[in-house]
């Protein structure tokens, strides 16, 4: 759960914010598991009213794929003013963990965001050269109480060999209230055996557990390195 990463922040209030990220570096070894760390910022007044923070890291570090990071809470005390705000996280900064994430917006509060889950199922065509080796990533953007809502990307992997010629794959993932899931960006990255290949995706289904509804995208298209197809 402890990270080298760096990491940062912005503090948002009724007069402002503190501008760019903050690093948060006090010369010791940060973001140790189970550890608390205090940081001093010297930063523009926000106001009387810490309204939210945007924190998160720059995925390095790690010696082997992506930094992960899991952050129980914050505190954010105002020296000047006394102000004081703590705000229930519990939940990974990760990009290959859900809401596979590294920087994300947080609003003051004593409960942990609530978490869902999602079942992704991919088809892939049985035509000639459709399977892939590549790594392939996904986002979804709903709508809930008519604000944009968006999860990812984040990887879909299990411990088979996925995105074969005619086959469907299922994923089990978690991640926020997403809504009306109204489009997908699907993308994959031209890795694997001899470089991977295009994947050609025929139709794509996202289901909601807790609502009981299920969404399907139709593609039918091929899908090339490191280009973002997006599936309404």
């Amino acid at each position: 759960s402890g990270t080298d990463a760096n990491v940062s922040i912005v503090i948002f209030g009724d007069k402002g914010d503190t501008g760019e990220a903050h690093k948060l570096d006090n010369s010791a070894n940060n973001f140790e598991r189970g550890m608390k760390d205090i940081f001093h910022l010297e930063a523009p007044d926000v106001g009387s009213k810490i309204e939210r923070i945007r924190i998160g890291h720059d995925n390095s570090g790690a010696f082997f794929g992506n930094a992960s990071w899991h952050c129980a809470s914050v505190e954010i005390t105002n020296t000047t003013t006394g102000v004081r705000e703590a705000f229930a996280v519990n939940r990974w900064f990760s990009m290959d963990k859900p809401p596979c994430q590294i920087s994300q917006v947080l609003y003051p509060g004593n409960t942990a965001p609530d978490v869902f889950g999602y079942k992704i199922t991919t088809h892939t065509s049985d035509l000639k050269g459709a399977g892939t080796d590549a790594n392939v990533t996904l986002e979804l953007h709903g709508e809930l109480e008519g604000k944009e809502v968006k999860m990812g990307p984040f990887p879909l992997e299990t411990s088979a060999d996925d995105f074969q010629r005619g086959v469907a794959d299922v994923f089990n993932v978690e991640g926020p209230k997403l809504g009306v899931i109204k489009r997908a960006v699907v993308m994959q990255d031209g890795k694997g055996l001899l470089g991977g290949a295009d994947w050609h995706l025929q139709m794509l289904d996202v289901e909601d557990k807790a609502a009981k509804t299920k969404t399907s995208f139709w593609c039918d298209n091929w899908i090339e390195k490191n280009t973002p197809l997006t599936l309404v």
